[in-house]
């Protein structure tokens, strides 16, 4: 193939592709339009009645079916390259001239750095891995503003994706909580210097226990937990989780002295999609000795109710 003032016209090819729709390796432009209103093209390279997975330029991306409002398969025929007869008549246009005014630049070497993120980012999310798929993003992206700016819009909206899949926001309320008339008598309780336990301060520690158990459970997960703040700042998931206990038999020492209560606690969780509405439920429950020499602490029921937790899916496809 000739060359026009030094430029490959394999390279001016190459850039009219890429800025006439970056599908320049695809027969097929599959169109997926999201009820959101964005769309996307590619190729489409797996679909089921969970999802869709489209193949483009940058990488891939998968979408839920229940987001999708409309997919569109039609051909698509990718810009021929120059022929040696056409390339000879126009030897005295700029190869500037060649390409539409909008059109960016684009070559192997610079796509190829972004290839090798979006591919680390594919890998890190077949593993839920989220937080290294949007580290192999955010290089993905700096690296596209200086080489590659076409691809910047794509690149930001699989950054999108995953944010409203992995970032959860986690909101504890209490209905109940147990603190027997026993632990606020001090001739009863074993420590007897210790004041009564107000019922907002075992709720405080009831939700504050809480909290923690579901931020352990989500990132083992694979899921990043975030604070109110940030959550405001763009569409996240949403945990609530409800939270009761109360009080059943009491179980004495040898002595037949008062030692405590067998606690019954129920936590219903609340997952909500990013874009809103319930996309998963579950309750569980916990039976634990709840000692009134350990004054409120709900250690016991807390361990319980994490264990049976850990063993949810929260609606994991």
């Amino acid at each position: 193939m000739t060359e026009k003032r030094g430029v490959p016209l394999w390279f001016v090819w190459l850039a009219a592709v890429v800025a006439v729709g970056l599908m320049a390796s695809s027969a097929i432009a599959d169109k997926v339009i999201l009820k959101s209103g964005n769309t996307f093209q590619g190729q489409i390279v797996e679909e089921n009645d969970k999802q869709i997975v489209i193949e483009m330029q940058y990488g891939t991306m998968t979408f839920k079916k229940e987001d999708i409002k409309k997919v569109v398969k039609e051909k698509y025929t990718p810009p021929k390259p120059p022929s040696s007869s056409s390339t000879s008549s126009s030897s005295s246009s700029s190869s500037s001239e060649a390409l539409p005014a909008t059109a960016p630049r684009v070559t192997d070497e610079a796509l190829l750095p972004i290839r090798e993120y979006l591919s680390e980012a594919d890998k890190a999310l077949k593993v839920r891995n989220f937080i290294r798929a949007l580290a192999a993003l955010k290089k993905a992206r700096e690296t596209a503003e200086g080489s590659a700016p076409s691809a910047v819009s794509l690149i930001d909206a699989k950054i999108k994706a995953i944010n409203e899949q992995a970032l959860v926001l986690i909101e504890v309320k209490i209905d109940k909580v147990f603190v027997p008339e026993a632990e606020q008598d001090p001739a009863i309780r074993r420590d007897r210097n210790a004041p009564p336990v107000p019922d907002t301060e075992a709720r405080k520690e009831a939700e504050s226990s809480l909290q923690n158990v579901l931020s352990r459970v989500l990132q083992q997960k694979g899921f990043i937990v975030i604070e109110q703040e940030e959550a405001k700042k763009q569409r996240v998931q949403k945990l609530r989780a409800t939270y009761s206990d109360s009080g059943g038999e009491p179980y004495r020492g040898p002595d037949g002295s008062l030692v405590g209560y067998r606690i019954h606690a129920t936590c219903k969780l609340d997952l909500y999609s990013a874009r809103g509405g319930v996309q998963w439920s579950e309750s569980v429950e916990a039976a634990t000795p709840y000692s009134l020499s350990g004054g409120t602490t709900r250690d016991g029921a807390m361990r319980s109710i994490e264990g049976q937790i850990s063993a949810l899916d929260f609606g994991i496809r």
